[in-house]
């Protein structure tokens, strides 16, 4: 599933919840699932700060609080649910304090999706299956979804979340409210983040003037490289060819010799010159997994490298823009002349709203939230 329909599936939850969500004219069960996700949005707006902290949905302390789950075994109410859990993995549980609400859920399919069912429970009582919240996605991790219980101001309720933009931290939160014996409908509430870009110089074996240079693309080409990840992970998971990595257009003949050379020829083992060992996080990087383009600053050709590592070790930096001399037909090394991190981090809130933002803010877009 590419990042349009994700976005698509998101804001058709909107279109679901109908205009009740936000219009005082809807039904009682509307009014509700408003007022839960209008509080939020006043609550959150309050306190910016604390939501560009936490960044990441479905932790957004204190307004909500994801259940924890736990083995079947582990929870009282499995011996009474077991007889009805049909599905071919045992599951785990999430319970809400201070109700009789359960969810049992395992993950099932190539998409990774969430199966399982609502149970309603009290020592001495029979368990009661519920129905599942009235939300027309089915949650997916590989798709970008998941759900679980969580506490919403204090209110019990089934959340669904994803991202707005795969790109970036920007999200969607959908909350049913639970209302004693049913579920109500559901609203969503979108939050979208500032960014910034933080470069830090790893290594300058060219001219300040050169160095300047690289460091003033250096986001560019973490956004690129971030934005071909998401393609290269949904083309995976899709199964469709995998994308190429472009920095800026497509490649002309003499670019796509360059490349082929570097590939051939690959990371050196030291950056700066000398004899000594090389730094930490140098020894970590994946030549053969280095996405190699064609670079040109101040009117002059030069060959770019990005290499990141999932599991970095100690001293790694997590990702690194190289800059190396274009190497000729004959070259054997690439001439490392600049290296780089890049991290990118949230530094405010864009908006938060109760509806979705269906076209995803770009990571220099500063609009105040009303």
């Amino acid at each position: 599933m590419n990042r349009q329909t994700r976005i698509a599936i998101l804001v058709n939850l909107w279109a679901v919840a109908g205009i009740g969500a936000v219009c005082p004219t809807g039904s009682a069960k509307s009014a509700v699932a408003a007022s839960i996700c209008s509080r939020l949005v006043r609550q959150m707006r309050l306190s910016p700060a604390t939501v560009a902290k936490d960044e990441t949905v479905p932790k957004m302390l204190p307004w909500i609080v994801p259940a924890q789950p736990h083995q079947a075994e582990e929870e009282p109410v499995f011996p009474f649910f077991a007889p009805k859990w049909h599905l071919p993995l045992p599951p785990t549980i999430e319970s809400l304090p201070g109700t009789d609400l359960f969810m049992a859920s395992t993950i099932l399919g190539s998409m990774d999706c969430l199966n399982g069912m609502f149970i309603e429970w009290k020592r001495g009582s029979a368990v009661r299956v519920l129905s599942w919240p009235d939300i027309p996605t089915s949650a997916c991790s590989r798709a970008g979804v998941w759900g679980g219980l969580a506490t919403v101001l204090g209110q019990p309720a089934y959340i669904e979340y994803g991202s707005l933009n795969p790109n970036n931290m920007d999200s969607v939160v959908v909350i049913a409210p639970w209302e004693g014996k049913n579920w109500g409908r559901p609203c969503p509430v979108s939050i979208s983040f500032t960014y910034r870009y933080d470069v830090t110089l790893l290594d300058c074996g060219a001219t300040k003037e050169l160095c300047d240079a690289a460091r003033r693309v250096a986001p560019e080409v973490k956004r690129r490289y971030d934005a071909y990840l998401v393609s290269f992970n949904e083309a995976f998971t899709n199964g469709v060819p995998f994308p190429k990595f472009r920095f800026r257009g497509p490649l002309s003949a003499g670019d796509r010799a360059i490349v082929a050379r570097a590939r051939r020829i690959g990371i050196p083992k030291s950056v700066a010159p000398g004899t000594g060992a090389p730094p930490a996080w140098l020894r970590n990087l994946n030549p053969g997994a280095a996405e190699y383009f064609p670079l040109p600053l101040d009117g002059k050709l030069y060959l770019g490298a990005a290499d990141s590592k999932v599991y970095p070790s100690t001293g790694w930096p997590g990702w690194v823009f190289f800059v190396f001399e274009t190497p000729t037909a004959s070259g054997q090394r690439l001439i490392p002349l600049a290296a780089f991190t890049v991290n990118r981090v949230t530094s405010g809130v864009r908006s938060i709203e109760a509806k979705n933002n269906s076209t995803p803010a770009s990571d220099s877009a500063r609009i105040p939230m009303r």
